[in-house]
């Protein structure tokens, strides 16, 4: 069971993932996470650094948010970032990953990448979906919901009983390395 908490890849940021070589690997569809991964909880809309990486991944990749959060919060942000959203996806259940293929037309699930910042959803979730996982470090955990903030204790515990019955799990978790599984 704890092998679905372990991401593939593993990154600081969603600007130090490694895109190229993602590419190379086969990855035509990235799906990211919005909240924390993105932006900030206390942000609303993207920044231009967000719009520079959208042109860059666009000549290469189809793109989409995949989020739980609320209509409002992510439809304001996608029209104005211009790209396909799941809102309320409810994950790390299979629905909202599954509306989203449907969104995309997508049939082959090994070409898609999932970029989030959590364990319990997005990380057990695209697992659970057999896409590639990637994990990123929240960028600001100060501002998360208190449900988030208690996900966080509960990832923690899950984090540490991974790497304890997996040694490849530590490196995954503690390194920013991209895994060759």
């Amino acid at each position: 069971m704890f092998k679905k908490f372990i991401p593939k890849y593993h990154y600081k940021s969603i600007y130090e993932i490694d895109y190229l070589k993602l590419k190379e690997q086969g990855i035509k569809v990235i799906m990211f996470d919005l909240d924390n991964t993105l932006i900030p909880y206390h942000e609303a809309l993207p920044n231009n650094d967000l719009f520079k990486l959208k042109e860059q991944l666009q000549k290469d990749f189809k793109i989409m948010i995949v989020s739980n959060s609320k209509k409002e919060r992510v439809e304001r942000f996608a029209k104005a970032y211009d790209i396909l959203y799941v809102k309320f996806a409810k994950k790390p259940f299979k629905s909202g990953f599954i509306r989203a293929l449907d969104l995309m037309n997508i049939k082959d699930k090994e070409t898609v990448l999932f970029v989030g910042d959590q364990l319990l959803t997005d990380i057990f979730g695209s697992n659970r979906m057999n896409f590639n996982s990637c994990l990123v470090d929240p960028i600001n955990k100060d501002t998360e919901a208190l449900i988030t903030k208690m996900n966080r204790l509960l990832e923690k515990l899950i984090k540490n009983l991974t790497i304890l019955f997996n040694k490849k799990a530590k490196t995954k978790f503690n390194n920013y390395e991209v895994s060759d599984d």
